[in-house]
C-alpha cells in the first residue's frame, strides 16, 4: 500500500503476519516500524536483523563507529548519519550487524502485536551519547504532522469527481 506519506507492505509467513512501514519525518529521520501478530493459536518468536554499512561522505572527517553509520560536509554544512535501533543488540565484527528478537504472543483478542522500529537520522551536529530512543507513536505523530501541513497549506477544493478531488 503506497500513501504519500508512508508505504505499508504486509507479509504472511505462516501464521505470523508483519507490517513494514517505512517513512521520513519532518526532522529527515528515514524510519522503518514493524507490527508483527500471530494469526494462529501459537505464540512464535521473530528474529529481525538490520545490516547496515558505514557510509562513504563526502568531504568525510573521521572513521566512523556505530551509531554513527558515517560523517562530513555537505555544502559546507556538516552532516552526521546515525542509526537508532533501541532494543536491538549488536553482533561482534566490522559491519554493522543488529538483530532483535521479539516474541509474540498467540492470537487473542487481548494479544497486541508485538512492535520495534528502525531509523536512520540525518543531523547537522554530532551527538555526545548512544543511540537515541525512538517513540513508540512516531509513526502516527508522522501522520498528524503530514497531516496538518496539508491542512495549513493546501486550499481546500471540491469536486463532483472524487479521483480528481483526490488528486487535488
Amino acid at each position: 500500500e503506497r500513501s504519500p506519506s508512508h508505504t505499508l507492505v504486509t507479509y504472511g509467513l505462516g501464521d505470523v503476519r508483519i507490517e513494514e512501514t517505512k517513512f521520513i519525518t519532518w526532522d529527515d529521520r528515514a524510519v522503518c516500524s514493524y507490527r508483527i501478530r500471530s494469526t494462529g493459536k501459537q505464540a512464535h518468536t521473530v528474529d529481525i536483523e538490520v545490516l547496515a554499512p558505514y557510509l562513504t561522505m563526502p568531504n568525510g572527517d573521521a572513521a566512523p563507529a556505530y551509531p554513527l553509520l558515517g560523517s562530513g560536509t555537505f555544502q559546507k554544512i556538516p552532516v552526521f548519519v546515525y542509526l537508532d535501533a533501541p532494543g536491538f543488540s549488536r553482533s561482534e565484527g566490522t559491519a554493522i550487524h543488529l538483530r532483535r528478537s521479539l516474541t509474540v504472543a498467540a492470537e487473542s483478542p487481548t494479544a497486541s502485536p508485538v512492535e520495534a522500529q528502525v531509523a536512520v537520522s540525518f543531523e547537522n551536529q554530532r551527538r555526545n551519547g548512544p543511540t537515541r530512543a525512538l517513540p513508540a507513536d512516531l509513526f502516527v505523530r508522522h501522520q498528524r504532522e503530514y497531516n496538518r501541513w496539508f491542512f495549513d497549506n493546501v486550499p481546500y477544493f471540491d469536486a463532483a469527481d472524487p479521483a480528481f478531488k483526490k488528486m487535488w
